[in-house]
């Protein structure tokens, strides 16, 4: 469902669907993932960066989130660890 909120552009309602599922499904990385995504959306880059360490947390070898964390430190101007997380997803 939050999925289907994002796609269609409605963050809010996103974050709240995938919030309240988060608490169904509290070790669920897709999850966190998700809810990096839509923190990023909305501008809150550190709470994006909290979900996907989350999601690497409870699922060490995620290479999307990986590549998605190299993502946001590349954007906050973090290189040499956006370029770790870039190499740790070419391992995979």
């Amino acid at each position: 469902m939050g999925e289907r909120f994002l796609a269609e552009g409605q963050t809010s309602m996103a974050l709240e669907q995938f919030l309240k599922a988060l608490g169904e499904y509290p070790d669920d990385p897709f999850l966190y993932y998700d809810l990096a995504w839509a923190y990023d959306l909305k501008g809150a880059r550190h709470k994006a960066e909290y979900r996907l360490k989350e999601a690497i947390r409870l699922k060490p070898d995620y290479s999307m989130a990986l590549n998605y964390l190299g993502v946001i430190y590349f954007r906050s101007g973090q290189v040499d660890l956006a370029r770790i997380f870039q190499c740790a997803t070419m391992v995979q």
